[in-house]
């Protein structure tokens, strides 16, 4: 949003077209990071109202500081908001609230614990999951999320899903993906080039949108939604919300660790990842 990867003095002007600037998670801001948005809204002459949201009991930032070692800190106005208003569920909000305000006892880790219980078929001591057991949990809970601690784990995941929810169906096209979610395109956690990911499209196929193309009709970043068909300039899909949804090709700017910078061969898509973040999922596994 604020080309950080670029030259500072490049940037200086693009706050000023804000009124209003807010940033998530700010827990996970480093230290030089926060000072250069204040930087920025300073260009801007403090215009723009610069909201931070978050809490400092997550992962801090990549460098392991924190917005609040910077000496700009004091200058913050802080509010403390204590009702939570997403979550339903009296029992995950109680984990919630821990979670955020302190470290589990052992006893308190029990009780978080309790009724949990991985959902593993027919292999005992088996660690890694195949389509047959992917189709089973899916069979007993549809609703599930599966968490993973990686990008590849989440890939591997989905790819299984696919194959245990469309093994007997026709694919309706594929179509060249996020190059994030390529993972040759990575030497371990650093990105060399920009190839796109190709996927599979089958019809009623879950998918979730990650671009803010056009807010006022609900195509944005965490809208699920339907595969209905292919057309010739894309995906036709049904939002969570009812409206119906041309999913096209876009083509954007991919930076590498050696600020080099990449157009991909070819128009890509914005990748259909599931997010639990600002979701309360029926089920995690």
């Amino acid at each position: 949003m604020f080309a950080l990867h670029k030259q500072e003095l490049s940037t200086a002007d693009m706050m000023k077209i804000y009124d209003m600037a807010i940033i998530d998670e700010v827990g996970q801001l480093p230290t030089w990071i926060f000072d250069r948005l204040l930087r920025l809204w300073d260009a801007a002459d403090r215009r723009p109202a610069l909201v931070f949201v978050g809490d400092f009991c997550q992962l801090t930032g990549a460098d392991g500081t924190t917005a609040r070692e910077s000496r700009r800190w004091s200058e913050m106005h802080i509010m403390n908001l204590h009702e939570m208003r997403r979550c339903k569920c009296d029992r995950l909000k109680w984990k919630l609230q821990l979670l955020r305000s302190a470290t589990p006892s052992g006893a308190q880790l029990k009780q978080i614990l309790r009724g949990h219980r991985a959902n593993l078929r027919g292999k005992a001591g088996a660690n890694r999951l195949d389509a047959e057991q992917i189709s089973a949990i899916l069979k007993e809970t549809p609703k599930t999320t599966f968490v993973t601690i990686s990008r590849k784990g989440s890939a591997r995941i989905n790819q299984l899903a696919l194959r245990a929810l469309f093994r007997d169906d026709s694919i309706l096209d594929w179509i060249p993906c996020d190059p994030q979610e390529n993972f040759n395109n990575f030497w371990r956690e650093t990105q060399v080039d920009a190839e796109p990911f190709w996927m599979p499209v089958h019809q009623s196929m879950r998918v979730t949108i990650t671009r803010n193309a056009d807010k006022e009709h609900g195509f944005v970043n965490g809208m699920g939604a339907t595969v209905q068909c292919m057309r010739r300039s894309g995906v036709q899909v049904l939002t969570d919300h009812g409206q119906v949804l041309l999913v096209h090709p876009i083509t954007h700017e991919t930076w590498m660790a050696s600020a080099e910078e990449r157009q991909p061969s070819r128009c890509v898509w914005g990748t259909v990842p599931h997010s639990t973040r600002s979701k309360v999922p029926l089920c995690l596994t």
